[in-house]
């Protein structure tokens, strides 16, 4: 039997998320799955340490994609693509078109029109492209959608997401684009149900679907979207989603709540409940009885992703975990939700308590007033908060996406 080889991944960017990207790399080369293959760093001094250790090592460093694509695949077999929201579209086409195979960080990407663009240039070029939702890579999710598509739920009739964290100003100065609608002339969209939390948002309309290797397509989406930091896109939203499997997704979260609690999605079946939090728990019920908890597996999710990569470029895994095209779903919901709310709403002054610290280091925490409540009496009855009269919340309209191709927001 011929030996395996070590997947060699050209990187692009090791700062910001790239560095990341470069752990992942560093634990798969303990494996003998990966290593490095070649390196872009548009700003060479910046991370002198990182350079260092990838030159030590042999690996090629550019200054552009385009350099290090020029290489070819006797350099390395897989771009990794960790860069900002806006250049996915661009880069991911520029990959497909070169020949490679792709791992991109999600979101996959801002509008319907970029997502279709690069699905055709994969299809084109018959290549492929994992993106970096980790989660479709985490056993207890991958656990609790085998037992959806076993029907131990039965057809799966609502998914509940909800998601109260705290972020303060500073979560919003750690690059150009954070808290953006758009980045050099780009959509980003930048805001929980596009960056953040969208893990989360992903995992409700994958559950959605008993289908395996699906999330289920948003029909019709309506949303509300608010600010309560002084940022152009949402912080803070919630929405409904009616699938076109007949399912509904509701999602509620937020970068302004009081403290970080564990995020949770309830899975409402014909015959069966099942809940799955952010610790990766997974609790099975009929009716309000509890019939098994699984705890939390030691696998981890965001390196298991690059193993499903590495498996799947040498031929030992058939599938990929969360390939481009599962990820449709994700950018009509958040496309959807934009149409639908049509602004972003600024919570008003008398909806927060904004507080200015000193410690750690001076520092502005911003929190909606009971958020986590609201939070929580919207999804025991599937409301939008417009629907309970929460005095800053207004009412929006639901919009098909059925048909949606094209994406576009006021500016």
């Amino acid at each position: 039997m011929t030996e395996l080889k070590p997947v060699k991944f050209g990187l692009v960017g090791i700062g910001g998320y790239g560095a990341s990207y470069v752990t992942n790399i560093l634990a798969l080369e303990k494996e003998g799955l990966g290593t490095f293959g070649a390196a872009v760093v548009r700003s060479r001094g910046k991370y002198p340490e990182q350079e260092k250790a990838l030159a030590e090592r042999g690996v090629p460093i550019v200054g552009t994609m385009e350099e290090m694509l020029a290489l070819g695949k006797s350099q390395f077999d897989v771009v990794a693509i960790p860069t900002g929201i806006e250049w996915h579209r661009d880069q991911v086409i520029r990959a497909a078109e070169a020949g490679f195979n792709i791992i991109c960080e999600k979101p996959t990407t801002a509008t319907i029109q970029d997502f279709d663009a690069m699905s055709a240039a994969l299809q084109r070029a018959g290549t492929w492209c994992q993106i970096g939702f980790q989660s479709q890579s985490a056993p207890a999710v991958r656990n609790l959608k085998s037992e959806i598509c076993s029907g131990r739920l039965g057809r799966v009739k609502e998914v509940i997401v909800t998601c109260c964290w705290m972020r303060d100003n500073h979560y919003y100065a750690r690059n150009s684009w954070a808290g953006k609608l758009t980045c050099n002339g780009r959509w980003v969209l930048d805001g929980t149900i596009n960056n953040p939390q969208a893990h989360y948002l992903f995992n409700g309309l994958y559950f959605a679907s008993n289908e395996p290797g699906q999330a289920a397509l948003p029909k019709s989406v309506r949303a509300e979207l608010y600010h309560a930091h002084e940022i152009e896109s949402e912080d803070t939203a919630c929405l409904e989603a009616l699938c076109q499997n007949g399912a509904k997704v509701y999602f509620y979260g937020t970068v302004a709540a009081s403290a970080n609690a564990h995020s949770v999605i309830e899975v409402f079946g014909e015959r069966g409940r099942a809940v799955w939090d952010s610790t990766q728990t997974l609790r099975f019920y009929e009716g309000e009885r509890l019939v098994s908890e699984v705890p939390p597996p030691a696998l981890d999710g965001s390196v298991e992703q690059w193993r499903n990569v590495a498996r799947r470029y040498r031929g030992e895994d058939k599938e990929l975990n969360c390939p481009l095209e599962m990820t449709r779903a994700h950018v009509l919901a958040v496309n959807g939700a934009f149409l639908s709310s049509a602004v972003t709403r600024q919570i008003s002054a008398d909806g927060l308590e904004i507080t200015e610290l000193a410690e750690p280091k001076p520092h502005i925490r911003t929190v909606i007033t009971g958020i986590e409540k609201i939070a929580a009496r919207a999804a025991a009855g599937r409301k939008l908060y417009s629907d309970l009269g929460v005095p800053w919340a207004a009412r929006t309209q639901a919009v098909d996406v059925s048909r949606l191709t094209t994406f576009d927001f006021p500016r």
